[in-house]
């Protein structure tokens, strides 16, 4: 979970933020 929401802020994307925070 911690490494989806870290890659996802570094592409900035909303849905791997989204996916993250799920």
């Amino acid at each position: 979970m911690l490494d989806n929401k870290g890659k996802a802020e570094l592409l900035g994307m909303p849905f791997g933020t989204a996916q993250g925070k799920l």
